[in-house]
């Protein structure tokens, strides 16, 4: 099994990814709808280092927010370029090891405020693309949440905008 280079067990009851932590030479595995339990299981997979595809969706270890399982197994298989047949982001990635750097050194100190933080050109640039990625997962009522806060929220920074103007 070493030199496997592409495993699809897809729908076969699987509930550990052990068996595939020799295949060093592995670069796509497709075990979707299976019965994976936890993301702890990536712990087998982090010393393939050609690991480039995989497919876990439909597996009780993804849970309920689509978000939070792609953020933790990018975090964990940062060499991927692909997760559940969409491209990763490695932007997202780099953001989220930014903002846990930044508050890390604050530890102790005054922290930057969210707005400080976020100053940066790249920063924004990445927020933006990460904004975009999420809205993707969203069905109707979900688009129409975000439509009504951000025109609170455009409305509450022009009205900024006038009272600073004014002094």
């Amino acid at each position: 099994m070493p030199s496997l280079e592409v495993i699809t067990l897809s729908v076969n009851s699987v509930s550990s990814l052990e068996p595939v932590r020799g295949c060093r030479r592995l670069s796509e595995l497709y075990m979707g709808r299976n019965r994976i339990p936890s993301l702890d299981e990536l712990f087998y997979l982090k010393d393939l280092p050609h690991l480039r595809v995989l497919w876990l969706a439909k597996n009780p270890c993804c849970g309920t927010s689509q978000h939070l399982y792609r953020m933790t197994v990018m975090r964990n298989l940062s060499h991927l370029q692909k997760l559940d047949n969409q491209a990763t982001s490695p932007g997202l990635l780099s953001y989220t090891e930014d903002t846990d750097r930044v508050q890390g050194q604050t530890a102790g100190a005054q922290p930057f405020s969210q707005r400080d933080a976020l100053r940066s050109h790249k920063n924004r640039n990445i927020l933006t693309a990460i904004l975009l990625l999420l809205l993707q997962e969203l069905d109707t009522e979900g688009l129409e949440a975000v439509q009504q806060t951000v025109g609170d929220r455009l409305q509450a920074l022009h009205k900024l905008e006038l009272q600073e103007d004014m002094e």
